[in-house]
């Protein structure tokens, strides 16, 4: 019996230290320095120093970006604490140079926690959005508000989830 019960507490500490903070199944840590290979496959064109265009090259998405999205779809529901904590992990409460208006607040969280949708998909939104931001940083583009950076990351997202699908199908079939 304290053998069993020294294991019980041992897997505990294990899944405490190994689990990702926010509780995603399977995520990897995504507060990891993000490093310019993780947007360097984003094409930006700008238009009077606005954002103007977001070109994606499929295909191009580098190895250890995608690294940073799940193996599996965790398809549970995450609490408004811990969407706020995948925020902060992405990078989203953090000012960048260009678009510093952009930085998450927690009217954004409210929003997100509005949503109904799946971990999975809330991780790969927000690192949509962390990496048009960046991008956009690289090229000095400036991006007016929030509906402007969804509407940019929404080609970045269906990249990530194009790249990561049969990943996860051959995940489900396990």
């Amino acid at each position: 019996m304290k053998d069993s019960l020294g294991l019980y507490f041992l897997a505990i500490i294990c899944a405490l230290t190994v689990m990702p903070a926010i509780g995603v199944q399977g995520a990897p840590e995504t507060n990891a320095a993000f490093t310019a290979a993780d947007w360097q496959w984003i094409g930006l064109e700008t238009q009077a120093g606005n954002l103007s265009k977001v070109t994606v090259e499929k295909g191009k998405i580098p190895t250890t970006t995608l690294q940073r999205l799940m193996p599996t779809k965790d398809e549970r529901k995450l609490t408004k604490d811990e969407i706020k904590a995948l925020a902060k992990q992405c990078g989203l409460f953090e000012r960048t140079d260009v678009n510093p208006h952009l930085r998450y607040k927690d009217g954004d969280i409210a929003y997100w926690s509005e949503q109904d949708l799946q971990a999975w998909e809330i991780r790969l939104e927000f690192l949509a959005r962390r990496w048009v931001l960046l991008a956009a940083d690289d090229a000095k583009a400036y991006i007016p508000q929030q509906g402007d950076l969804s509407h940019w990351a929404s080609s970045v997202y269906g990249a990530m989830y194009q790249e990561m699908r049969p990943t996860w199908e051959k995940a489900e079939k396990k």
